[in-house]
């Protein structure tokens, strides 16, 4: 009953949503089920509100009065009629397409769609591209597409720390990786990381690196310590990145030390790039 009411619906320009039901498996009474306009009621803020302040937002809600009941016989025979005190419609129907979510809702087919490209490093929006492309009905926007990957990841991850599942992502994709734990604990200190490709970048032209430090603005809040590399041909490339616990000459010297490695042979950089920050300057 469900999905025939938000077929013909759709068919008429008109969306769904189950406002309630009421379910009886035994007795006198019906069961019910009570559908509404997904932008049916009033807009209800949940956000937290910090000293007088609240974020602009907006909303899909317009006081919808459309509504519908379906009434389920004792032949399991379902009667739907509009309900009296919402009969009205109050904008134009086919107008306003973009601001329901179940026309842009994506199937199990492209779902499945969806998780085969993520596998193949597509964006986000080349994966749209390329749902419209093989439906031409497809409604769905860039954030049903986002909304989905989102998914795929936190059923990859599973039970593991976001620190686990990016360790695994390391190793998955076959990245130079070194990692050490802070003194006198078991935990994570400092994490070195390096692309296969950027390596092999690095071993033709590591003739000039650019060094720097984004001081804690990632999620973790750690600094991350990039490597750039510059070719001969005036383009840069990155090198390698390091999660650093502080921005200390011992870290620096760790990272560097790491760094090294990737080289293969003894060789360094003819040229060091840095912003003057004196602690990497004497790591270096």
């Amino acid at each position: 009953m469900e999905q025939w009411v938000r077929t013909i619906g759709a068919e008429h320009k008109m969306w769904f949503t189950i406002e309630h039901t009421k379910r009886v498996f035994f007795g006198l009474r019906k069961s019910r089920i009570y559908f509404g306009c997904e932008r049916s009621g009033a807009y209800r803020y949940t956000g937290i509100v910090e000293e007088g302040q609240r974020k602009k937002t907006g909303t899909k809600k317009n006081l919808y009065l459309f509504g519908i009941i379906a009434v389920e016989h004792k032949d399991r025979k379902w009667m739907v009629e509009v309900k009296a005190d919402k009969a009205q419609h109050n904008h134009p129907l086919g107008v306003y397409d973009q601001w329901y979510d179940s026309s842009a809702k994506l199937n199990k087919e492209e779902l499945a769609k969806v998780a085969q490209m993520s596998s193949s490093n597509m964006k986000t929006k080349q994966i749209l591209q390329q749902l419209k492309i093989d439906n031409l009905d497809n409604v769905s926007t860039g954030r049903q597409v986002a909304n989905a990957l989102q998914k795929i990841k936190r059923e990859k991850i599973e039970n593991l720390t976001p620190i686990q599942y990016f360790l695994w992502l390391l190793k998955d994709h076959d990245y130079y990786r070194y990692t050490r734990k802070e003194l006198g604990t078991n935990s994570l200190g400092d994490v070195f990381f390096a692309h296969p490709t950027a390596t092999d970048q690095l071993r033709l032209f590591g003739y000039v690196l650019v060094m720097d430090t984004t001081y804690k603005t990632k999620r973790f809040d750690l600094p991350l310590f990039e490597v750039v590399g510059v070719a001969p041909t005036g383009q840069n490339f990155h090198v390698a990145f390091a999660f650093i616990k502080n921005e200390n000459k011992d870290s620096f010297v760790w990272a560097l030390e790491k760094l090294k490695t990737l080289f293969g042979t003894p060789a360094a950089p003819g040229v060091i790039v840095t912003d003057r920050d004196q602690t990497l300057m004497n790591a270096v």
